[in-house]
């Protein structure tokens, strides 16, 4: 009867990656549903952590989003270590990728912003006064920190993959993509420097799909080059036939 390897390395990559992908969706549709249900939002004009708000009208939805993000990174950061975890050169695209998780986990449920800024103009005078809790400061910081560790982990993983010899052939695929992605920053700096405040959210939201298409993109790696779980058949040996003849002297 057929039977299933041991669990190996190689499969809790794949089962990691699987679920990575799987969180980076629940991700994007919930927020799409968080998006569409909140009044007076605009995608186009709105940061995405507006949802979260205290004072939004279904922050826990958002919260929710956002841990699945979170949880999907550092996932993908454990998937990665298990695949290979020798030396600086392999360990430092995961623990970038794993800082930005804990910072997404952290901006949903601990780090909510108090107040919607391009949507209450009341807001944004509480800001400019400083009159807004730690946790409301500390969401925007995390959140740049996280996108630039993110960023910055696309680079580390080329080193990485330039040093592999099963990863070799998508190191320039990968440079080349962190190169585009530091020319589209600087055109999304300009585009959203003439109006903040009626493009943050358009601009935000192409940052964050570039980072999900790269969650994924590594995901489809890990499950590309790790080998998936075979089926062993296991038979109950054959007694060998007798021979009448050994017995003679």
């Amino acid at each position: 009867m057929p039977r299933a390897e041991p669990r190996t390395g190689s499969t809790w990559v794949r089962s990691l990656a699987t679920a990575t992908i799987g969180g980076q969706i629940i991700w994007l549709v919930t927020i799409a549903v968080a998006g569409a249900v909140e009044p007076e939002y605009d995608p186009a004009r709105d940061a995405v952590g507006f949802l979260g708000a205290r004072d939004s009208a279904h922050p826990w939805i958002f919260w929710i989003a956002v841990t699945f993000a979170g949880a999907s990174c550092l996932a993908l950061a454990t998937a990665l270590l298990l695949d290979n975890r020798v030396g600086w050169q392999a360990v430092t695209g995961p623990i970038l990728i794993a800082f930005a998780g804990v910072v997404q986990v952290m901006n949903g449920f601990i780090w909510p912003v108090d107040c919607r800024g391009t949507i209450d103009a009341m807001c944004e005078a509480r800001e400019l006064r400083g009159d807004v809790s730690w946790q409301h400061v500390a969401h925007k910081h995390a959140f740049f920190r996280g996108s630039a560790a993110l960023f910055i982990s696309v680079f580390a993983m080329a080193w990485r993959f330039h040093g592999d010899p099963k990863w070799r052939q998508a190191w320039f695929a990968t440079l080349a993509a962190g190169l585009l992605s530091v020319v589209m920053l600087i055109v999304a700096f300009h585009f959203f420097r003439e109006d903040p405040h009626n493009r943050f959210g358009l601009v935000q939201r192409i940052g964050l799909a570039a980072g999900g298409a790269w969650i994924i993109g590594l995901s489809l790696g890990l499950l590309h080059f790790s080998p998936s779980v075979t089926l062993k058949a296991t038979r109950n040996p054959r007694p060998e036939p007798h021979d009448p003849t050994a017995q003679r002297t």
